[in-house]
């Protein structure tokens, strides 16, 4: 073949290949831009996510802006949006390809048939996929949800896909949504997990949280709190930790503070994805009620090698209230709430005289499980301090419960047949929102023998008084009343001047306009005032219930001029009405009252809030009415008259009423049952009943509580209040007496309790008041008197003898200026006794009803201060208690003191 003709041939094949190359390039390079959409389900349930897959591609033209096309009625979140680039060469010719792939979750909020048209911008154009339709129905008919897909749509599929993979094995854990692709991390985003509406940090942040935004005293809320950090971020390292704030809450953990922080997944937030991470759980028991706060947790996070910035949770408020008092038990404690259950074993059945047996009772369930149960006081039998068992711990759904077992070792008093009776805990089921009860029947005892001196048990508190017979209010008189003659008898006789004459004279007005405003109507009135307000301020509805209604009894006397402490409420609406006080009024008053007392004494007592406005009322009803007339009445003899009828038959049933609950509380001593002793007693305590034999039986039927087995915390303590208290106000020489033995018995069994071998400091004294202690300052004053008139003498006599030898003068002069001299010392110590009893009196006292572990300001080692120690209040700053012990300060909560009644 010649060469010309072959290369003909040649360059015609060529071209016919050229235009076999070109047919086959020619469909790609012409080829539009591609939008490809699919749903994860064409059927979901309302509110349920829903997963958009959109794949777009172009031939060199860039592909972004891609949007979801959803309805106003479906809320969309973009979670992952990749590019894609690819570049081909066939034979020579070379084509471009670019693309995008964008996932949305899509949260359809209306119930209907949803249109979907998810496009992009392509070459500036704005381009739709073909519409898809999405169906919301009801979630009780939405199918099941597909199985999670492992790579989303990929419009140029896996080169690779049919290789074998040389490493199958080593490799098997490592998921390909964790490689880096265009320099960001792919990551599924968890819907589940977008509970922050905003980022709060640019790289990381703390976010807290609570289960429930309100809550009842003693029920479970779950405080988490989450570290949300950037996936594009490495691990971050964090220190100086310091745990939120959360005195007014029992803490419980739910995961353990020692471990390293849990990983939960990733979430989109406003397009930026976050690694979120758990790093406290608790569980959280109210202890109050009110608007509690939750401090923020503090930490200092880092990345990398740059410098760690803090970071701080939100705080959080909640709302706790008390459990509703309508169908409450008695016997509620305010914080037993959860779901529990009572079982009991007694073993042996049966014993000898001086025997025990032992009491086993275990307390199950959830929530706040209490640590203490009351067993029944029974006479035959004495119940020794129980042993405790605790296995409380929160389980794998965060609740908190479990157990407590307390076993008694009862000690058998008398011979017969006796029946223990049952252990009962009433509670609140939160969940329910109503009151249930677990009990625990213990069954019978049989109990053998005869009851010998020799062989029996020391019995608890020996040498208690017997319980007062007659109620005897304190006396209105105090010594101070009388200290002007002797101020007069004492200081007259040097000074015989007319200044010291009309000075003494001024004190004795200012002592008895003391007097006189100190029983005077208004100012107590303004001082019930004032309690009910501190009260309320503190959150103690009881007290403020008890408070206002000697308020509401002191302004009805200004405004009526009818005394009405100390009247029954069922006479009081008559009462009011003789009073001139309208009869809807009178009424209301007294519907308000009785709710108030009903409250005061439910075991629970009333909410603050519900508090706080029955004494809005009252006050509203009670400053409307007009006041009693000051002015222009009738003459002396008229009003004298007219007081005498109204307050004679009023104070007539004060006393009755009295006398009525006394009567009744001294009866139930005598038949061994303190705890209607107790109720009796504590009514007229909070009527205002000032009353020291009231007060010394009081003491007794706590004591007397404690004997029989069956003490519940703090009445040691509330036994020492009632007989200091008597102690304190009774003008009769035996009744003080025996109050002070009763309290040297109890101390000796709180120091026996205690198991100290050395004496227990329960009255810790300065040293002025240790001198006053000494001798009353009537002591004094009498010694200085004497001496004051035997330095006047000597005084006399030296001038008398004035004209006599000098020796005579000269022993004169020396012994008046011994006397002087011993007269000027102990003047100071009777007015120094004077003033520091003045100022005693004026104090304000109260016993410790049981011990904190807090350290004083100074002087002292630490450690409680205990059960039954008398301390002086200085001031109350919300829950606490600011007081004096001795030298020392410190503060406790309010319901760990009860204040001493003063005359």
């Amino acid at each position: 073949m010649k060469p010309a003709s072959t290369r003909r041939t040649v360059f015609a094949f060529l071209r016919w290949m050229n235009v076999v190359a070109c047919l086959l390039v020619s469909p790609w390079a012409l080829a539009g831009p591609e939008l490809r959409a699919e749903l994860s389900q064409d059927i979901v349930g309302l509110g349920s996510p829903v997963r958009l897959s959109l794949m777009a591609s172009s031939d060199g033209a860039a592909v972004e802006q891609a949007e979801p096309g959803a309805p106003a009625s479906v809320r969309a979140e973009k979670v992952t949006e990749r590019p894609t680039h690819s570049i081909r060469i066939v034979n020579g010719v070379k084509s471009e390809k670019r693309g995008l792939t964008v996932e949305w979750t899509l949260t359809p909020e209306k119930l209907g048939t949803k249109t979907i048209r998810p496009s992009a911008m392509v070459a500036g154009l704005r381009v739709s996929a073909k519409p898809l339709t999405l169906r919301v129905v009801p979630p009780s008919k939405a199918p099941p949800p597909p199985p999670p897909r492992r790579q989303p749509l990929d419009p140029f599929g896996d080169p690779f896909k049919d290789f074998k993979d040389p490493f199958k094995g080593l490799m098997d854990d490592f998921d390909a949504d964790d490689f880096m692709r265009g320099g960001r991390p792919m990551f599924r985003s968890d819907p589940s997990l977008a509970f922050v509406t905003a980022p709060r940090g640019k790289l990381e942040f703390l976010h807290a949280r609570v289960d429930k935004p309100k809550a009842v005293v003693g029920e479970q809320l779950t405080y988490s709190v989450y570290l949300f950090v950037d996936a594009e971020q490495q691990e971050p390292r964090y220190d100086d930790v310091h745990e939120a704030g959360t005195k007014d809450f029992l803490r419980i953990p739910v995961l353990p503070e020692e471990l390293a922080p849990k990983a939960l997944g990733h979430t989109t937030l406003e397009g930026h994805l976050y690694t979120v991470k758990l790093l406290r759980r608790h569980a959280l028991f109210p202890l109050r009620s009110g608007r509690l706060t939750i401090q923020p947790m503090h930490l200092r996070v880092a990345n990398g090698r740059s410098t760690p910035s803090p970071r701080e949770s939100e705080r959080l408020t909640i709302d706790v209230t008390e459990p509703p008092a309508t169908g409450r038990p008695p016997g509620y404690a305010l914080g037993d709430v959860g779901r529990m259950r009572l079982s009991a074993t007694v073993t042996p059945r049966e014993t000898e005289v001086g025997g025990v047996v032992t009491v086993e009772v275990t307390l199950e369930g959830t929530g706040n499980l209490p640590g203490a149960l009351v067993p029944p006081p029974r006479k035959a039998v004495e119940w020794l301090p129980p042993e405790q068992r605790a296995a409380v711990a929160a389980n794998a759904e965060g609740v908190v419960g479990g157990s407590r077992t307390f076993t008694w070792v009862v000690r058998a008093r008398e011979p017969g047949q006796v029946d223990l009776g049952e252990i009962s805990l009433p509670f609140f089921d939160a969940e329910a929102g109503k009151y249930e009860t677990a009990r625990a029947a213990l069954g019978a005892l049989t109990i053998r023998g005869a009851a010998s001196k020799d062989d029996a048990p020391r019995a608890l508190l020996e040498g208690l008084p017997k319980p007062l017979t007659s109620g005897a209010p304190a006396s209105a008189g105090h010594a101070g009343s009388r200290r002007g003659l002797f101020y007069s008898l004492w200081l007259g006789p040097p000074a015989l001047g007319l200044v010291v004459a009309g000075a003494l004279r001024a004190r004795r007005r200012l002592t008895a306009h003391r007097e006189a405003t100190k029983d005077d109507p208004k100012t107590r009135e303004r001082a019930a005032r004032a309690e009910v307000d501190r009260a309320l301020k503190d959150g103690d509805a009881r007290a403020a219930d008890a408070a206002m209604r000697r308020q509401v009894e002191l302004a009805l006397e200004l405004r009526t001029g009818t005394r009405l402490a100390g009247v029954d409420l069922d006479r009081f609406e008559s009462t009011l009405a003789a009073g001139g006080v309208d009869a809807q009024a009178a009424k209301t008053i007294v519907a308000l009252l009785r709710e108030a007392e009903v409250a005061r004494f439910s075991p629970g007592g009333a909410s603050a809030e519900a508090t706080a406005e029955r004494i809005r009322a009252l006050r509203s009803l009670v400053e409307g009415l007009p006041r009693a007339r000051t002015s222009g009445g009738p003459g002396p003899v008229a009003v004298s008259v007219l007081l005498l009828a109204l307050v004679t038959p009023a104070s007539a049933r004060a006393e009755a009423v009295r006398a009525e609950g006394f009567d009744a509380a001294a009866k139930a001593l005598d038949q061994g049952k303190p705890e209607i002793a107790i109720s009796e007693l504590e009514k007229l305590a909070d009527r205002g009943v000032v009353d020291a034999n009231a007060s010394f039986n009081r003491g007794l039927a706590y004591a007397e509580r404690v004997r029989l087995g069956g003490a519940q915390p703090g009445d040691l303590g509330r036994a020492i209040h009632g007989f200091e208290e008597a102690r304190r106000l009774t003008t009769d020489a035996t009744v003080r007496a025996s109050a002070r033995d009763a309290i040297q018995v109890v101390r000796a069994e709180i120091a026996r309790q205690r198991a100290r071998a050395e004496a227990v400091e329960l009255e810790s004294r300065s040293f002025g008041e240790t001198l006053v202690g000494l001798f009353e300052e009537r002591t004094w004053a009498t010694l200085a008197i004497l001496l004051s008139l035997m330095a006047t003498g000597a005084g006399a006599a030296t001038a008398r003898r004035s004209g006599h030898s000098d020796s005579v003068s000269r022993r004169f002069r020396i012994a008046g200026v011994v006397l002087v001299s011993a007269f000027v010392p102990l003047s100071v110590v009777a007015a120094a006794c004077a003033r520091e009893r003045s100022e005693a009196a004026a104090r304000t006292w109260a016993v410790v009803l049981s011990g904190e572990s807090t350290a004083l300001t100074r002087g002292r080692q630490g450690g409680p201060i205990p059960e039954g120690a008398i301390v002086e209040v200085l001031g109350t700053d919300g829950g606490r208690t600011a007081i004096r012990f001795g030298g020392d300060r410190t503060t406790m909560p309010r319901p760990n003191l009860r204040f001493l009644a003063t005359r």
